[in-house]
């Protein structure tokens, strides 16, 4: 038997669990991504998916470096995320600390709707934001 504080550990994390795959249920959909650079340091484009088993893997996007002050907008179908995928963006920080967005999004092929993010910071100390969606 479990005592009294696993259990409500084992509580919480059903519920963040539940509370993701209800999100993920109701994901925006979108077919381009687009990231702003504020922060002082290059990054580059990837993106964050769910596989088929459930599982979170990662996708490389672009090798174009987004330099500070410059929006870059990619299709992650052009970097083969299928169509009706569950994902969100993962901005690569060179020789830094790269973020992951925190934000769903379901990928729609030929969906005009541009999902936006921001990073800012430092290289080491940086933050990825959703600044919503566009058509």
């Amino acid at each position: 038997m479990f005592d009294q504080e696993e259990q409500d550990i084992h509580l919480l994390e059903a519920t963040t669990m539940l509370a993701a795959t209800t999100d993920m249920n109701f994901a925006e959909k979108v077919g381009n991504i687009a990231i702003k650079n504020q922060g002082g340091f290059h990054v580059r484009m990837d993106f964050q998916f769910i596989d088929p088993r459930g599982s979170s893997s990662r996708l490389r996007g672009s090798r174009k470096t987004i330099r500070l002050g410059r929006t870059e907008t990619q299709d992650p179908g052009n970097y083969g995320l299928t169509d009706g995928a569950l994902f969100t963006v993962h901005a690569d920080v060179e020789a830094g600390s790269s973020k992951t967005g925190t934000i769903w999004l379901r990928y729609e092929k030929n969906n005009k709707r541009i999902a936006r993010f921001l990073i800012s910071g430092t290289t080491l100390d940086n933050e990825l934001g959703f600044n919503g969606i566009r058509n």
